[in-house]
């Protein structure tokens, strides 16, 4: 625990009032801890809101900083107390050293950094975000704006909401939130907010799809965001993508393959999958405003009852077909020996596939049947790598067996037991032979062979007739565009756990999450097209912005620090403004 403690000293008219950090600590041999002091500076006879960093950290430079912020600071630690404390001296050392200083009767006021803010609020404004967030939560308090900025933090620094407040006080903000509170618990106030506004949740999708123009090509997609907290509502067991033994909330993704920007998202109970999902979606998407699109959907999602569903709603797509259903299996069978010609060959994006075309029977309702174009690809390069994993994995397994038990198992029954429990999805691979009137564990090679000659098939099943195979797998690995999505999303934005056990609070959190990636992907988007994203990563071509600042002197006028050359071309190449002193895209 530390804080920020005030000691006067002296008497008379202006008594010095130190300003100490305060730690608790243990000391070795004491049995309870022990507080200990540290002097960081002495308030501002003329301005008691500001302190006068002491020497040990600013050198030879007067220093003046914010006590609240200092304070604020103070909760973190002593580490964290002196590497702020560093940084400001060095950035007002920086100020003294520019060309500003002919003001020297002018005294710094205050400094805020205006790079990364400036590029990401023109990034919203030119998208429409800013003013849909405004329109559906600022009603009796700024919330909306607040909600944006928030997402700014999560973008540019990767890093848990209640450290949010600290980069905020570092940046150059709207100024109908720059007395918001983005303290931990005012964050986790606002979160709880949002969770509970359905209503101004609702009313930011319609608005966002209809300023998206209603996206005819759509991709959807589901993950899973693990929960270490069993009270929250939806987290429940379930098939976790993460491969982790926690109960999880899903996540159900939709996004335009136009423009590549994330459209819409529900929170789903984590036991329900994919293939569960897709059909109250299709109905909230028209609620929603959107009627006649595409899809592209992963196999995951297909089921002849979801096939019908789309069918009877007039609504296109492009799915992968379940590789245990009949019809798959009969297609590839049917097929097999002509893939296997270079005559069958096309290329898509440098890769060579064999592909060929054929037809796809759906019973409908009521004893109709309906046609689908199907699409059998055959990647061969694929096959020969699936068919040396699971080979691999099964000398593997058949090694673990022998170490398990090397004198053999007793009983056929033991060694079923043993596959049951250590081979799951590929128990039927291996079998318990008999030797020396032992049980061993050994491959089951006709199995294993009708197992190979699956692998490296794909089928595609669409309701665009006529299409080439390179437009429909070019339609269908599209999907890969939402996978990059659920990396930014729980990787680069920090959203791999939950932790709450609240429910609003996490639909609120993951709201926020939702805008910070509405951003990073239009930040990207930029990237690609201006060629920087070879250059720099995202997080690589913010931090050099970071260093962008602007100074406000006491007497209310404003400079903006000069800009370097990388910045400079970073702008230009997104085609992106410059900030200036009075930047009105931040103000």
């Amino acid at each position: 625990m530390s804080f920020i403690q005030l000691q006067k000293a002296g008497r008379g008219e202006n008594p010095t009032t130190y300003v100490l950090l305060a730690v608790s600590k243990r000391i070795p041999g004491k049995k309870h801890p022990t507080q200990v002091r540290t002097h960081l500076g002495c308030l501002c006879n003329e301005n008691p809101n500001r302190v006068i960093i002491a020497k040990s950290y600013a050198g030879t430079s007067h220093v003046l900083v914010s006590l609240q912020e200092l304070k604020d600071v103070a909760k973190e630690g002593e580490e964290v107390v002196t590497k702020w404390l560093q940084q400001q001296s060095n950035l007002k050392s920086e100020i003294r050293g520019s060309t500003m200083t002919q003001k020297h009767s002018d005294e710094v006021a205050q400094i805020k950094r205006v790079g990364v803010t400036h590029l990401l609020k023109t990034i919203a404004t030119s998208i429409g975000l800013d003013k849909i967030l405004e329109s559906s939560f600022n009603i009796a308090d700024p919330d909306g704006t607040a909600l944006l900025y928030i997402a700014f933090y999560q973008v540019a620094e990767r890093r848990p909401l209640y450290l949010a407040n600290y980069w905020l006080n570092e940046q150059r903000i709207a100024h109908e939130i720059s007395e918001y509170d983005f303290s931990s618990p005012g964050i986790s106030h606002l979160s709880l907010q949002i969770g509970n506004n359905t209503g101004g949740i609702e009313n930011f999708f319609r608005m966002w799809i209809k300023q998206l123009g209603a996206p005819s090509s759509l991709i959807f997609d589901t993950t899973s965001v693990s929960s270490y907290s069993e009270q929250l509502d939806f987290a429940e067991w379930g098939y976790n993508r993460d491969r982790e033994q926690l109960p999880q909330i899903n996540l159900s993704l939709v996004s335009s393959r136009e423009t590549s920007l994330p459209l819409y998202y529900r929170i789903l109970p984590g036991s329900i999958p994919d293939v569960s999902s897709l059909k109250v979606t299709v109905e909230l998407l028209r609620e929603l405003g959107i009627h006649d699109y595409v899809t592209s959907l992963d196999r995951g999602f297909y089921s002849t009852s979801n096939i019908r569903t789309m069918l009877k709603n007039g609504i296109g797509f492009v799915i992968g077909a379940s590789q245990s259903c009949a019809q798959t299996v009969e297609l590839i069978q049917k097929h097999q020996a002509a893939l296997r010609s270079p005559k069958q060959s096309i290329e898509h994006n440098g890769n060579i596939v064999r592909h060929i075309n054929d037809k796809w029977i759906v019973a409908m309702e009521g004893g109709e049947e309906k046609e689908l174009d199907a699409h059998i690809y055959w990647d061969y390069s694929r096959h020969t790598a699936q068919e040396k994993v699971l080979e691999s994995k099964l000398f593997q397994l058949c090694s673990k067996a022998h170490k398990d038990a090397p004198d053999g198992f007793s009983t056929e029954e033991d060694a079923f037991v043993w596959i049951k429990e250590n081979a799951k999805v590929c128990s039927s691979l291996i079998k318990p032979v008999i030797r020396n009137s032992k049980y061993e564990v050994d491959r089951n090679i006709e199995a294993i062979e009708k197992a190979i000659e699956k692998k490296g098939f794909t089928v595609v099943l669409t309701t665009k007739t006529g299409a080439s195979g390179i437009e429909i797998l070019d339609d269908y690995r599209s999907r890969d565009k939402i996978e990059k999505l659920f990396d930014i999303l729980k990787n680069e934005n920090g959203h791999n756990r939950l932790y709450s056990g609240n429910q609003h609070a996490v639909t609120g959190r993951l709201f926020i999450a939702f805008i910070a990636l509405i951003i990073h992907s239009e930040l990207e988007n930029r990237m690609k097209k201006a060629n920087l994203i070879r250059k720099y990563y995202v997080s690589e071509l913010l931090s050099i912005l970071r260093k962008l600042e602007c100074v406000t002197m006491e007497s209310g006028n404003q400079y903006l620090m000069e800009l370097t050359k990388a910045q400079r071309e970073i702008y230009a190449a997104l085609k992106i403004p410059e900030p200036t002193a009075h930047c009105s895209v931040d103000l």
